[in-house]
């Protein structure tokens, strides 16, 4: 019973990264950030939120993704096979989390919203080369969360296997 609950919640987990794993490779073939930092400032997204902000694709997975990992990893704890794969899934999660909300406070405010001065071209370049760095450890976060929960998803139980007595 408790192993199909942490199937369930490690699925979710899933979906939620491959979600913002999907969003992130969108952004970075389009170079969306490098477009939107070009527009003049009155044609930005207004506010984190506002139309046209990257913000806006990867929040609605973070209400599933996060308590889904947290409880796939506590109930899964009883589990000492699973304990490597999960803390793996927890911490690349938790990294991923951390780098979305520090890319949102260092590039995402200062360089694509409207409400705020356009920096230099220099100050530009330089924030827009940190974004794909971060996005693509952030890439990496992500992959490895979802083949961690795929570990734990489709690890065979050893006893399992076992002719019935």
């Amino acid at each position: 019973m408790t192993r199909s609950r942490v199937r369930r919640m490690l699925r979710l987990t899933q979906a939620g990264h491959l979600h913002g794993l999907v969003g992130d490779l969108y952004e970075a073939i389009t170079r969306l950030p490098d477009r939107l930092a070009a527009l003049p400032p009155e044609q930005r997204p207004r506010g984190p939120l506002g139309a046209g902000s990257p913000a806006r694709r990867h929040l609605p997975a973070v209400p599933f993704t996060t308590p889904a990992t947290v409880a796939a990893v506590v109930l899964g704890w009883r589990e000492p096979a699973d304990r490597p794969a999960l803390l793996t899934t927890l911490v690349c999660s938790a990294t991923a989390t951390a780098l979305t909300a520090h890319l949102v406070r260092t590039v995402n405010l200062p360089l694509l919203l409207g409400d705020r001065p356009v920096p230099s071209p220099g100050e530009r370049k330089a924030i827009l080369r940190r974004w794909h760095a971060l996005n693509h450890v952030r890439n990496i976060a992500l992959t490895g969360a979802v083949l961690a929960a795929h570990a734990v998803i489709h690890r065979q139980d050893p006893w399992s296997s076992l002719p019935p007595r």
